[in-house]
């Protein structure tokens, strides 16, 4: 390059410093991000490295079914490539605060300087009694233990601590500590019925007192160091690898120790076994001399009082003999008695029928009387009337007599009318007297009847009472004879009582000594049964005893390390895909850039040719422009984002993991590949940009490239569409086509960043998703209560008194929760399993749905129901099996009968029916799901939740809503990130639009400047060139929320962690959102780019050509 262009270039860079900072800025951004996040992993990881080193943190830990003795830690520290070996000692105890249970780790606290697994004390000091202890400096579990406060531990179980465990229960409180150790709230799963750990403590290793039967130290755990380990980086490849041969050689010995082990461990209890088969068999014939002898006094007392009963029994039956002669006599009695009472009872039927007669004769007779008496005052009246009747007749034919004929013819009807009449009266009056007689007849017949039963009457009374009184006489003498009898039988019964309360009083002493007997013969059977089973089943486990299982656990096993490795991988992923998009977006924007700069200087091109100049030197002119901007942007980009990228997501995760300070490495690596990715891209456009113009003659190039010939577009096809549009959206349109490569470009450009905002929003979405879904629809209850497993029934039912008419309290349900590990040929997965007694209200309380149909997933009496996300990870669908082993190392395959949606964390469901046929026993209903009613307030949910703490009855009670709480303050970590990803590609959104906006003026401003002599004014100046700007953001904004939707799921698949399920969710606001900033950042633009159009100069941009 010689002296001319190199002078030419620097002018240029003065001359077009918009453009050469826009390019500057665009690889700063891309370099900066990619760099930044490329190198965010690796100083996380070296800073934890360092953070495991200097507490010397093991790299493999060794444990056994049976322990470990000197002899296993010998063979440990032989093994090929164990630098330090350390045998130490944990459990897991149950301690309360403020009525909540919390779960502890007790690990012992070895003694010397260069120890493994250090501590970092943050208050107090270390212990240094056996019943001192420092616990862990945690934030969310045991805030108001202090230093200085006793603490009192449990087993959780029936055992007492104290028992073969720890020396003691109870500590004090002397320190609060940390460890790399465990590095998160999560420490994995305890051995108290699967509940999570809390808290981690640290006591004297000597508190410890697990030995083996000769008094020998047993050890939980041997931590070992690998040679050379320290050395390299624990999250690399390198170091797996190293720890792996040691492993290897580790599990090797492990299977010769554990034979060894277990011949040891059978020969000693063989040993043991016939020592208590000698002691029982002497035992047992000890027994069986006492027992014959006691038997034997026994039956003497027994035939004494048989014969005492038989003496007894005589004396009964004589006195009974005349018992019964008298009760016969006064049966007799009583049998004539009751019939005299019969002729009585007869007799007075009788009198009483005679009664009944004679009361109806009389009745009858004075009816008859009645009657006589109106018959007779009849006869008389109508006698009278018949006298009268006559006397007037007479009278009438005397008068007729008198008169003339013809009126005796008038008359005469009435005297034979009257005749008629008197006839009649004559006739009834001669019926009555016949009645009258008659009557007088019957009543005669009456009165005799009458006297006659009036007579029998009387004397059927007569005798009654005779014969009554002669009863009552019979009577009073029987009742006389019954009681000479009762007394008679009183006295004999106080004699047969007074005889049998003696006879009574030895049997009661007869079978209170058989009793006694009973018992103790009994409970020496019992004894020694209990013996028997205890020797047969120890002689069975011995038969049955195999060897212990070493488990030998590199630092993947640690569920800290793990999280914390997942984490970096995450963060990795990230920066394997939305760093290269940005640079992508910034190659694109170059080309676009160097396109317009090789166009605008076609004829300084020219010029160069035609001195002779060739076209590799003009060439490198403007690739060194790119290079000497991509270059000095990318180095400001990569020494920006190197120092800060790494600390802000470093930063983002410490709501999650107890971290150092971060110590930022030296990536040259990253650097280099990233200024050579970006740099050589952009070199690479721009001599591709400047080869199309250098193949032209220099003649060519001189002179103006001629415009392109006009077309018409396809909306000027449409006449009906095409005659809506005024002049200016007419002018827009054909713009927006006539410049094809512009029109891809920009909308290319708006499209990646509008798609980076979409991807980055909708990341938020999804992680802030992740706890609604989880525990808002999945878990439908507000609370779970773990029951006290060593709790009477009273303290139980005190749990349920306390739930039951509770107005907070809407409803509950019983569920057992166990803890089962499932494998499919893989890596086991621990997780909480559910057994339940009513599948289908169970569901009320968490949803079993299908995750892709929605459709609800019944439990059967035959399988498994597991989560989605662990089902993923197993690699099994509905109809496969897989190997569960509960907490008792019980192995079974059982089938998938479903795969339900779940969203954090892994989850097995099953009937009871079902578990306890494939373990053979139920799973004890451990925990109540509760769901609060609608209008519970937050002040009411915490008086229930600390009254049911309090109460004996409950290990501890775990409020979902905090639950939630807590989940979001994990998760917000991600959420600095998305952050991060959202303000980066609004930086590169607006500095596309400006680049582009700017090479649109820049391309434009001879036509700029015509209309502006046409007399447009500023405004319309503006629209002009804004009008396209504004449909191509929103065209590019419209396909950069499809792109930006993949980029999301491209992105969440991967992050995703091993036990959290993201449901690839972006709000409709993220949509809305990313578009309006899109918009917003064109329209800032725009604001820019107006002083610039404003002060084009009419005439210079006309004659430009010239």
């Amino acid at each position: 390059m010689t002296k001319a262009l190199l002078l030419d270039f620097w002018r240029e860079i003065r001359h077009s410093a918009n453009r050469f900072f826009s390019i500057l800025l665009i690889v700063a951004i891309g370099v900066g991000f990619f760099a930044g996040l490329k190198s965010s992993a690796p100083d996380m990881k070296h800073t934890m490295d360092g953070y495991f080193d200097q507490s010397n943190i093991e790299d493999i830990s060794v444990m056994s079914t049976l322990g470990l003795t000197d002899k296993d830690l010998n063979a440990i520290r032989s093994t090929e490539g164990v630098q330090a070996v350390q045998p130490g000692h944990f459990t897991d105890a149950i301690a309360k605060e403020n009525g909540s249970q919390l779960v502890f780790r007790i690990h012992g606290l070895p003694t010397g300087t260069n120890t493994l697994n250090k501590v970092t004390l943050v208050g107090g000091r270390m212990p240094s009694q056996s019943n001192e202890i420092v616990i862990e400096d945690s934030a969310n579990y045991g805030k108001s233990l202090k230093v200085g406060d006793k603490i009192t531990f449990t087993s959780g179980t029936a055992k007492k601590i104290t028992d073969g465990t720890l020396s003691t229960d109870t500590f004090t409180i002397v320190g609060r500590a940390i460890t790399p150790y465990y590095l998160t709230v999560e420490k994995g799963t305890s051995q108290i019925g699967g509940k999570s750990i809390n808290l981690f403590a640290y006591v004297p290793d000597s508190t410890f007192t697990v030995k083996d039967d000769n008094g020998d130290p047993i050890y939980t755990q041997a931590s070992v160091t690998v040679k050379g380990a320290k050395e390299l980086n624990a999250f690399d490849a390198k170091y797996d690898k190293l720890v792996g041969k040691t492993e290897d050689a580790l599990n090797n010995i492990g299977s010769d120790r554990a034979r060894e082990r277990g011949n040891e461990v059978r020969d000693a209890a063989q040993k043991k076994l016939q020592e208590s088969q000698a002691e029982y068999d002497k035992k047992k014939a000890e027994y069986d001399q006492q027992i014959a002898d006691a038997q034997d006094k026994l039956d003497d007392a027994n035939a004494q009082l048989a014969s005492g009963d038989a003496k007894l029994d005589g004396s009964k039956e004589n006195y009974e003999l005349k018992k019964q002669n008298a009760q016969l006599q006064i049966q007799n009695g009583q049998q004539q008695l009751d019939s005299a009472k019969q002729q009585i009872e007869s007799g007075q039927a009788q009198v009483d029928a005679g009664q009944q007669a004679y009361d109806s004769l009389k009745q009858q007779y004075d009816s008859l009387n009645q009657q006589m008496g109106q018959a007779t005052a009849m006869t008389q009246w109508m006698q009278q009337q018949m006298d009268s009747m006559s006397g007037n007749l007479k009278n009438l034919n005397d008068q007729m007599s008198k008169l003339p004929p013809d009126q005796q013819q008038q008359m005469k009807p009435i005297i034979d009318s009257y005749q008629k009449m008197y006839d009649q009266l004559s006739q009834q009056k001669t019926a009555l007297d016949q009645t009258t007689q008659g009557v007088q007849q019957l009543q005669g017949s009456v009165q005799g009847a009458f006297d006659s039963a009036a007579a029998q009457l009387q004397d059927g009374k007569d005798q009654l009472a005779q014969a009554q009184k002669e009863y009552e006489q019979g009577e009073a003498q029987l009742e006389a004879a019954k009681k000479q009898l009762a007394q008679a039988d009183a006295n004999a019964s106080k004699q047969f009582a007074d005889a049998k309360a003696k006879l009574d009083q030895g049997k009661s002493e007869y079978q209170k000594s058989k009793a006694d007997f009973e018992t103790q013969k009994d409970d020496g059977a019992q004894q020694l049964d209990d013996a028997k089973e205890k020797l047969i089943a120890a002689k069975y486990r011995i038969d049955s005893l195999n060897n212990p299982t070493w488990y030998v656990l590199d630092r993947n096993a640690n569920a800290g390390f793990v999280s914390y490795k997942n984490t970096v991988d995450r963060v990795d992923a990230i920066s394997q895909i939305i760093p290269v998009f940005f640079i992508l977006v910034a190659v694109l924007v170059c080309m676009t850039t160097m396109a317009r700069m090789v166009s605008e200087q076609r004829g300084v091109i020219g010029t160069y040719k035609a001195l002779g100049y060739q076209n590799n030197a003009i060439a490198m002119k403007y690739v060194l422009y790119v290079v000497a901007a991509s270059a000095v942007g990318g180095v400001i980009g990569a020494i920006v984002g190197v120092w800060t990228f790494p600390e802000s997501v470093y930063k983002a995760w410490a709501a999650m993991y107890r971290q150092p300070e971060l110590v930022h490495g030296f990536h040259p690596f990253i650097v280099l590949v990233s200024l050579l990715i970006t740099v050589g891209a952009m070199a690479l456009v721009s001599y591709l940009t400047c080869r199309n113009e250098l193949n032209s003659q220099a003649a060519a190039l001189m002179r103006p490239k001629a415009p392109k010939i006009g077309k018409r577009i396809l909306l000027e096809r449409i006449p009906a569409l095409w005659k809506l549009l005024n002049f200016s959206q007419k002018v827009t349109v054909r713009n927006l086509f006539r410049y094809k490569r512009r029109l891809i470009m920009t909308i290319v450009g708006i499209m990646g960043c509008t798609g980076l905002l979409v991807a980055g929003l909708g990341m938020n979405d999804t992680i802030g998703s992740v706890v609604a879904k989880q525990y808002g629809q999945v878990f439908a209850y507000d609370m779970s209560v773990s029951l006290d497993q060593t709790a009477t029934d009273a303290q139980v039912a005190d749990v349920y008194g306390a739930l039951d008419g509770n107005p907070s309290v809407k409803s509950y349900t019983r569920a057992g929760v166990g803890s089962v590990s499932i494998s499919n040929g893989g890596d086991d997965e621990t997780l909480a399993i559910y057994a339940v007694n009513k599948p289908d209200s169970f569901t009320d309380y968490i949803r079993l749905d299908d995750p892709m149909t929605g459709k609800p997933i019944h439990l059967t009496d035959d399988g498994i129901v597991l989560t989605q996300k662990l089902a993923k990870n197993l690699g099994v669908s509905t109809g496969d099996t897989v190997a569960v082993r509960d907490s008792g190392g019980m192995t079974k395959r059982i089938p998938v009968t479903g795969v339900t949606e779940n969203y954090v964390f892994h989850y097995a469901y099953m009937t009871q029916k079902s578990y306890a046929k494939y373990f053979l026993e139920e799973l004890p209903p451990n925990t109540l799901l509760v769901k609060f009613s609608d209008k519970v307030t937050a002040r009411q949910e915490d008086n229930l939740v600390k009254a049911l703490q309090n109460s004996d009855g409950v290990a501890s009670v775990t409020s979902y809503t905090k639950v939630a709480e807590e989940f979001t303050d994990q998760i917000k970590a991600m959420s600095s990130i998305v952050l991060l990803i959202i303000v980066c590609a609004a930086l590169l959104a607006f500095v596309v639009l400006y680049n582009l906006t700017n090479i649109n003026v820049s391309e434009r401003i001879r036509e700029i400047a015509t209309i502006k002599v046409l007399g447009f004014k500023r405004g319309e100046v503006a629209m002009y060139i804004y009008r396209e700007n504004l449909l191509l953001t929103i065209m590019g904004a419209l396909l950069g929320l499809l792109i930006g939707s993949g980029l999301h799921r491209l992105i969440m698949q991967s992050i995703e962690q091993k036990d959290v399920t993201f449901g690839y969710v972006i709000s409709p606001w993220s949509y809305v959102w990313s578009f309006l900033l899109t918009l917003l950042f064109s329209i800032i633009v725009m604001v820019v780019m107006y002083p610039k159009l404003v002060r084009i100069p009419m005439v210079e941009s006309l004659k430009s050509v010239e």
